[in-house]
This record gives structure tokens, C-alpha cells and sequence, in this order.
């Protein structure tokens, strides 16, 4: 959906226009001013409404519209992607919400990040708790390519009870070399995983040692696992590739994606095309993200022009 100027007001007025409405993709305001994530408060309260994909949503601004009583939302699916907000709004989304199964959160980005937003790792592990049992695809990305900071200040702990199929978490919130908690993937990753996606990974051994004892000595506790992504914050091919045999080995199909947000372009192109949105839509974006590859020189840009440039022949 594009937005406009004045368009949470208008749906929230005319609430009784929407009773059948089961998805929404909000992508942002064209004049870059940052969206609330209380304007779609109302949505949570549709008896039909089952997905939301939002983009560059920042400031908490109105939470007290989301008059939160804990599980009266029937949301099954829900992506805040490139956004800013901190825990406590996050928390009061994910308390609304009675039968999740795929959430998704992207820290920074396309949204500029206040540097105030409070935001603690083991509070959203909190909030995620509840949702163990019906959470079946989990993605946490806390880690901001455009400014090379992150807001992850914890791990998220052991994931053991949750039902997931797809996990995707930055390394450091699965641990870090001081407090050591990537020593035994075994204790806390569900066994119902059929694919793991760790990113920002860097060349620190205790991560390598970890996944190679995984592969090595773990696996028969996941016999669901599949694959294994893995995306990279420095040149680490030579660990990979003895992973890569490794993971052969035993069966396990293993994916080196060094740019984070080249997948993210995808993503939202793939998206895009399938939601039947304007032809003109999809050139826009693509220009878009061309012109930011220009503006800024990051490790990926070059791979990222490289696989829009040939997303570019669809449109």
C-alpha cells in the first residue's frame, strides 16, 4: 500500500471498511517523515487482519491507542523492517497478539534511529516467550549497515521450548566470545529447526569452534536441521569452506551470504512483484537503491548493484 499524507486517519475513522482486510505493506512516507507504529493500532482489532509488513516505522509516538488487553489480536505474521523502536513498543505489540507465527524485526537502516531508543535484548526475549509454541519463523536483525552500529547489548538466551522452523539472529545475540554462550548450540537452539541463519559473523575462532561442534557432534538433536546460512562482517572464506565440507558431510546444505541487505533487496523486490504492485513501483525502487549504492560505498554496494541490475530485466 502507498501511503498518504493523511492515511491512518482515514482508515482508523472508517474501521468498518476494513472488517474483511487480512494483510497490509506499508512502505514507508514518500516526504521521509517517520511513520508510528500506534497508526496501525486499529489493524491489531480487525477480526480478519492476519499480516503486516511494515517499513521505516520509528517513533512509538500514540501506544496509549492500543488500549493492549493481552491476545485480542489474531495476527499470524508480522515484519517491522528498517525501523526504530525500542523494546517497550515492541512489547506492547507482541502482548496483543494471541496466535503469531512469523515475526520479523529490522533495526535501522532506510529508518533513522534516535539515539535514545531504548532497547534490551533480554526484554524482547520476554516478550517473544509467550509465542513459543506457535512461532514458527523468527528473524532479529539489531545491527544497522548504514551507520555500522548495533543495538544488541545481551544474548537472547536459550531458545530450547520455542516450535521454530526458521531462525535467523545476529551472532551477538546468540553470544559473545566474553560471556560464551555460542560454546554449545546444542543447549539453545530448538530442535525443530529445519534452517539456522546466523549473520555478522567475523573471524573470532570461539564462533567458528561453536559451529564446527554443532556440525560435528550436535546434530542428531535437530533432524529437521536442512541448511545453514551464514552472512559475514569480514572476508572469512577459508573458515567457510572447511565448514562448507564439514556440512556436507553430514547432509547439511550450508549458504554464504556475505551482504545482509542484499538478501533484504530480495526480498522486498520478490515481494513486490507477487503483491502485483505497478511496474513503475518496482523501477523507482530499484533506481532507489542504485543511487544509494553510489552515495554510499559499503563492502556490499557492488553486489547489491550487481543482483538489482539483474532483478532489473523482470521490469
Amino acid at each position: 500500500m502507498a501511503n498518504s499524507l493523511q492515511w491512518n486517519v482515514y482508515l482508523s475513522r472508517a474501521p468498518h471498511r476494513f472488517e474483511t482486510l487480512k494483510r497490509l505493506t506499508f512502505c514507508g512516507h514518500d516526504a521521509g517523515a517517520p511513520s508510528s507504529i500506534g497508526d496501525f493500532s486499529f489493524l491489531f482489532r480487525l477480526p480478519s487482519f492476519e499480516d503486516l509488513h511494515a517499513e521505516t516505522v520509528s517513533h512509538p509516538g500514540r501506544l496509549k491507542q492500543w488500549k493492549c488487553s493481552s491476545g485480542f489480536s489474531q495476527i499470524t505474521s508480522l515484519k517491522l523492517i528498517h525501523s526504530g523502536l525500542g523494546t517497550r513498543a515492541l512489547q506492547t505489540i507482541l502482548c496483543s497478539c494471541s496466535a503469531l507465527e512469523h515475526f520479523e524485526y529490522t533495526y535501522g537502516g532506510r529508518e533513522y534511529c534516535p539515539p535514545d531508543v531504548h532497547f534490551k535484548v533480554k526484554e524482547l526475549a520476554a516478550a517473544l516467550f509467550p509465542h513459543r509454541h506457535t512461532l514458527q519463523v523468527l528473524a532479529i536483525d539489531l545491527h544497522d549497515p548504514m551507520e555500522d552500529v548495533t543495538v544488541a547489548d545481551d544474548c537472547i538466551g536459550s531458545l530450547k521450548d520455542y516450535k521454530l522452523d526458521y531462525l535467523h539472529v545476529d551472532y551477538d545475540i546468540l553470544g559473545s566470545d566474553e560471556k560464551g554462550y555460542m560454546d554449545d548450540l546444542i543447549t539453545i537452539l530448538p530442535a525443530s529447526l529445519e534452517c539456522l541463519s546466523i549473520n555478522w559473523l567475523d573471524k573470532r575462532p570461539r564462533i567458528w569452534e561453536a559451529l564446527t561442534s554443532f556440525l560435528s557432534t550436535g546434530l542428531d538433536g535437530f533432524p529437521r536441521l536442512e541448511a545453514i546460512e551464514l552472512g559475514f562482517s569480514d572476508n572469512v572464506n577459508p573458515m567457510f569452506e572447511d565448514l562448507c565440507e564439514l556440512a556436507e558431510k553430514k547432509g547439511i546444505n550450508t549458504y554464504n551470504d556475505y551482504v545482509p541487505d542484499h538478501w533484504r533487496a530480495k526480498q522486498r523486490l520478490l515481494l513486490m512483484w507477487h503483491m502485483a504492485e505497478s511496474l513503475e513501483m518496482t523501477r523507482n525502487y530499484l533506481n532507489s537503491r542504485l543511487d544509494n549504492c553510489s552515495r554510499n560505498p559499503l563492502p556490499w554496494s557492488e553486489r547489491l548493484r550487481r543482483d538489482i541490475e539483474a532483478y532489473g530485466d523482470l521490469v
